[in-house]
């Protein structure tokens, strides 16, 4: 799940993730550079399914944002499977 400024929902969005029947699954936060308390919200939730990752804000376009977040998501996804062959 993306996030940015979301305080108002995001407890309310995560609950209902973590509720649902299937618990086998990691849940991949990535806040892009919220300034609210976004972060000390998901934080506050002690589940080790979920993994929460902050990118700085930074002054890239549009498209240079989204780029870094698919950079960021399979940098993730490439170290965990590397860490499963281990």
């Amino acid at each position: 799940m993306t996030t940015y400024n979301c305080a108002s929902f995001i407890k309310k969005a995560i609950t209902s993730i973590l509720n649902q029947t299937y618990k086998d699954f990691e849940f991949l936060i990535i806040d892009d550079g919220s300034t609210d308390n976004t972060e000390s919200i998901v934080k506050s939730f002690n589940d080790n399914r979920i993994n929460y990752q902050r990118i700085e804000p930074v002054s890239y376009t549009h498209l240079r944002a989204h780029e870094t977040v698919l950079d960021l998501v399979c940098r993730l996804l490439l170290e965990k499977k590397k860490n499963k062959n281990i």
